[in-house]
Parts: C-alpha cells; structure tokens; sequence
C-alpha cells in the first residue's frame, strides 16, 4: 500500500512511514518484537536508518500490521489512530449474544491425546452455544477478521508468541471491539492466551463457559500474581502416596477425581 493510499486523518505521512517501518521488521524476522517485550530497558532498533522502532517495554502495541499476500489484504492499525483494511477504516460487528456470534478459533500443533482432549473440549463448550465456527489456520488473520467485522470472536490459547498476536490485539481494539484473557481478565500480550469479541458482553459470555473448561498441563495459565493457572480447571499428574495417574484439579484447586480425561 502507497503512503498515498493512507488516510490523511492518521497523522498525515507518519502512520505510513511507521508501517513502512513495521512491516520491514517483519520481514527481517521477530527479534525485534522479542527484544522489546523481554528487556526491561528502552530498545532501540535501526532499520534503513530509521530508529526507535520500538521504544516502550510497558507490553503496549502502538503499531500494528497484519498482510494475507494470498488476497493482498494489508490490515494496519495505530494506537488512538483506528484499524484499517487496505486504507479503509474497520469496524466490528457489535454482536452481543453467543447465539448470534460466528466464532474463530485454531487449534494449534499438538497432537498429545491430553491436549487434544482440552482443545476440543472448548471447541464443543463454546461452538455448540454460538452460531458458526471458523478455523483459518492463523491467529493473526482470525483476530484480524474479527477487527473486520467478519467474524464476531475468537479465542486462542498456546500459539506460538506475542508475534501471532500482538498486531491482530491492536487491530481489534482500535476497531472498537474487546480484548480479554479467556479466563476474563486483562489480555497480556506476552501470555500466549488471547480472546477477542465484538462487544464486551459478548467476551463475558464467553469468559463464563470457558471457566468451566480444562486446560492441558502444557498450556499456559493465564498471567499474574493470585490467579489460577488455568481456564477453569488444570489436568496435573498425581503425586501422591498411591502412584501415578491423572487428577483434575478445579479452580480452587480441590480434586474432582482421578483417571479422568479432558
């Protein structure tokens, strides 16, 4: 996209020279996402001459971009400047009830039969409330339709890093719509745990059938202190006096029973 093509209420010709920028970062490879969101200092990267790429370490997207080369769709969004497709402004759908609500999701690499359980466990919990289900093989262009009014939520857990997304994050919120960690609480960037929804009641809603759903041993919990390391309840190996097995432990952390699968 031409800097022409940018809308000139997005701060003239600097939104463009920032996506410029970002999207040449991109295409050299992640370590600058990475660095950014791992060091606690300022970091300063030059690309083509261009410096401070990234000066902030607070996990706040400022810029964001999304490209699907397949149906050259480029999705660009700044922080306090709005989401836009290919120079258009984006807007969510506004749905509020899961009944009404098309649904994105992936489910992810891991063939292991415990996280293949878990996955489709809220796959069944959530789809079999809403309306329809999408799987289109990214994170980054699921929360991208979501900001596009295409689909109206979508929800991951265990991709592969803040660079599937921390543009698509940015993307939705500038659109107008919400971003929660699927336990319900504040989206961390960093947590590898993403739900987006067109509206806040509809992130409720589904925040609420999510806390009565499993999460595998080797899927994040969702991120800081006194919360729960799991959606609703975490599948752990048994350690006590009478050998090996698996318990489920609820969100209070008591045990349902033993030799359960997700």
């Amino acid at each position: 996209m031409s800097a022409e093509a940018v809308p000139q209420s997005l701060s003239d010709h600097q939104y463009a020279e920032h996506i410029r920028v970002a999207v040449a970062a991109a295409l050299a490879g992640g370590e600058v996402i990475r660095e950014a969101f791992s060091q606690p200092k300022q970091v300063e990267t030059k690309l083509n001459n261009h410096a401070d790429l990234v000066t902030a370490t607070d996990k706040a997207v400022e810029v964001g971009v999304v490209y699907n080369p397949v149906l050259r769709e480029l999705f660009v969004a700044a922080e306090g400047g709005g989401a836009f497709l290919n120079g258009a402004r984006l807007a969510v759908s506004g749905v509020t009830t899961m009944q009404s609500a098309l649904l994105g999701t992936e489910v992810g690499s891991s063939r292991q039969e415990e996280t293949m359980d878990v996955v489709l466990g809220r796959v069944r919990a959530l789809a079999g409330r809403m309306r329809a289900l999408r799987c289109t093989g990214s994170c980054a262009l699921g929360l991208a339709n979501v900001a596009a009014g295409r689909c109206d939520a979508f929800y991951e857990i265990a991709f592969g890093g803040c660079w599937d997304a921390a543009a698509g994050g940015l993307l939705v919120s500038e659109a107008g719509g919400t971003m929660r960690d699927p336990a319900g609480g504040p989206w961390d960037v960093m947590a590898r745990r993403v739900m987006a929804a067109a509206s806040g009641e509809l992130a409720d809603a589904m925040a609420a059938v999510l806390a009565g759903c499993k999460l595998g041993s080797a899927e994040p919990g969702p991120p800081g202190p006194g919360t729960v390391a799991s959606v609703g309840a975490v599948v752990e190996e048994e350690k006590g006096a009478e050998g090996g097995g698996e318990a489920v432990v609820d969100a209070a952390g008591e045990e349902e029973g033993a030799g359960e699968s997700a």
